[in-house]
C-alpha cells in the first residue's frame, strides 16, 4: 500500500492554489513523507524539480514522478521547435 502526496492539491487546500514550492508548505510536505512511512506504507510524491525530488528520496519517498507528461512534451516540442528558426 503507498499514499501519493499530490503537492498542487495540498498548496491549493491551504489557500495557495497554484504555487507548488512555497517555503511555509514544504515542511508539511515532509512531514507527511515521514508519517507515511513511520506508519509502514509507501509514500510517493510528484514534482518537476529536481532539487525537490531529491529532498523527499532522502526522506524516504519510494515512488517519486520527476516531471509530467504533458510538461515534458512541451519542452521537447520546444526545444526541436528552437531547432528550427
Amino acid at each position: 500500500d503507498g499514499i501519493f502526496v499530490g503537492p498542487a492539491d495540498l498548496h491549493a487546500s491551504l489557500g495557495y492554489a497554484g504555487e507548488r514550492a512555497r517555503d511555509d508548505v514544504l515542511p508539511i510536505i515532509d512531514k507527511a513523507i515521514e508519517r507515511i512511512k513511520a506508519a509502514g506504507k509507501a509514500p510517493g510524491i510528484l514534482t518537476d524539480s529536481e532539487d525537490l525530488a531529491r529532498r523527499w528520496l532522502k526522506l524516504g519517498a519510494l515512488f517519486v514522478a520527476v516531471g509530467a507528461d504533458v510538461g515534458l512534451l512541451a519542452r521537447a516540442a520546444d526545444n526541436l521547435a528552437a531547432k528550427f528558426k
